[in-house]
């Protein structure tokens, strides 16, 4: 039976994780039209979600230490929450929308909605990774984290498929029977007999993690996510509002996961040259406000933030703690997660009138991954970073047509500091913000800017011109000189 818990296990958390990510595309789906496609639709989801998984953790975190008994009371209370909840519909007396800004009708809608089959999938990882550790004490569960990613990204690329052949009434009945399987097997897992294969003598318990230990969990696991929620978008803003969009750095924020928490991983210092490379044509292409050709600029950006990415959560694999502690583990990070969608979701739109939020998430997120420490050691060493930024603002002033060639040496020069890596972030950062600083010509002076709830509203002048912009598109072209001024367009 020990050596069937393994398996078992893999494929009762891998099927979880997998209806967990086809409920959060098919719910947006069912809210669509009521809500709209719009990327703060799909971001205010995603921090509901990642909430409810906090939740979720934090009671597997609860019971774990109670025994077996309780755990197991647990999730059947669970299984009866859930089933309550399903098959997944919008109720038809849900508030209406009256509102610009209607977060607080969007969050109640669905967390009545996918409240119950969220926590109880949500519960299956940290219980079932407990249970591992009762039954085979020497055994890592760690990579039954990456099984659980691995299936999160097999549910989000094949909901797209089921569209094909079922209706989203159909969906979500065949969800209700997996979901029902998956209940199965996780129940069958937790009621293998503990007292029977567990040792005579059980192991020391592991020391409690320090404070510092759980705010580097919590970082490294709060900037990945809000750099998710911020390219998200970014996407939205810059290259297209498209519904369904999110799902590729969804796609790319998952398979991080799963090469991070792999058996065979790849070394921190491969994933901090990667996110190197990647980051020098993703720094230029903002400082460059570049968005053609689509498929190019689209590609920087996710191959940039995957790395990224990648950097962050290879690093938080490398500081996960003994078995006993997992549970606390997971708490953290779940943490951390719904903190960095908090702030990018919520209070970007808030205290910003651009989409800031994604280059600064993204530039801590890489900071992070080189370790915070790096800068204080390296803070005498820090001037020579400030470079190719002054270089690029010095040349642009000069002579504004030659401001794509500054830009581009100048994010050249900061990739030449890239074999001391916080040197190369701060140069990244300072060339960043030159370009904030000295605009592309083409986009004009911004007048008037303002951030609602479905994208950012823009008034800018080109010469004679004034536009008005939802994102990259234009809605309308005015004269403001006083030839053709009442001449209408």
């Amino acid at each position: 039976m020990g050596r069937l818990v393994y398996p078992w296990s893999a494929v009762a958390i891998g099927l979880s994780a997998s209806l967990l990510f086809a409920i959060e595309p098919l719910w947006a789906r069912l809210l669509l039209p009521r809500f709209g496609g719009s990327a703060a639709v799909w971001s205010t989801l995603l921090v509901l979600y990642q909430a409810l998984l906090l939740v979720g953790y934090g009671l597997a975190h609860l019971v774990q230490s109670r025994g077996v008994w309780q755990t197991r009371c647990l999730y059947f209370a669970a299984v009866l929450l859930a089933l309550a909840g399903l098959p997944l519909t919008v109720p038809a007396a849900a508030p209406t929308l009256n509102s610009e800004s209607p977060v607080l009708t969007l969050l109640a809608v669905s967390l009545a909605g996918v409240a119950g089959p969220f926590l109880l999938l949500s519960m299956t990882n940290p219980l079932l990774q407990g249970q591992l550790a009762r039954l085979r004490p020497t055994a890592d569960p760690y990579p039954l984290y990456a099984a659980s990613n691995l299936g999160s990204l097999v549910g989000l690329i094949v909901f797209p498929l089921t569209e094909w052949r079922w209706s989203l009434s159909g969906a979500a009945q065949v969800l209700t029977v997996s979901l029902a399987v998956a209940g199965v097997l996780t129940a069958g897992g937790l009621l293998l007999p503990v007292a029977h294969v567990a040792p005579a003598a059980p192991a020391p318990a592991a020391p409690a993690p320090g404070r510092r230990h759980i705010a580097q969990w919590f970082t490294l696991a709060m900037l990945p996510s809000a750099a998710l929620v911020g390219i998200t978008t970014w996407l939205a803003t810059a290259i297209a509002t498209v519904p369904m969009l999110w799902m590729l750095p969804l796609g790319a924020y998952l398979l991080s996961l799963v090469l991070a928490f792999a058996r065979r991983r790849p070394p921190v210092t491969l994933t901090l040259r990667a996110a190197i490379l990647a980051l020098v044509p993703w720094t230029l292409a903002l400082a460059l406000d570049a968005n053609h050709p689509t498929w190019a600029v689209l590609g920087v950006h996710l191959v940039a933030f995957f790395c990224v990415a990648l950097a962050c959560h290879r690093r938080l694999a490398a500081l996960q703690p003994e078995p006993s502690q997992l549970t606390r583990f997971y708490l953290a990070q779940s943490a951390g997660g719904v903190a960095g969608g908090l702030a990018a979701a919520l209070g970007a739109p808030l205290l910003l009138t651009s989409t800031a939020e994604y280059p600064l998430a993204v530039a801590l997120a890489w900071m992070a991954a080189v370790g915070f420490g790096q800068f204080a050691s390296d803070g005498p060493r820090l001037g020579l970073a400030a470079l190719p930024a002054a270089f690029a603002l010095a040349a642009t002033w000069a002579a504004p047509p030659a401001r794509t060639a500054a830009f581009a040496l100048a994010t050249l020069g900061a990739y030449l500091l890239s074999r001391q890596p916080a040197r190369f972030a701060v140069a990244m950062a300072l060339v960043l913000l030159a370009a904030q600083a000295l605009p592309p010509p083409q986009s004009g002076t911004v007048v008037h800017a303002a951030r609602g709830f479905y994208g950012i509203h823009s008034v800018t002048q080109d010469g004679p011109w004034a536009q008005l912009r939802h994102g990259v598109t234009v809605h309308g072209r005015q004269r403001t000189d006083q030839r053709d001024q009442c001449v209408p367009l």
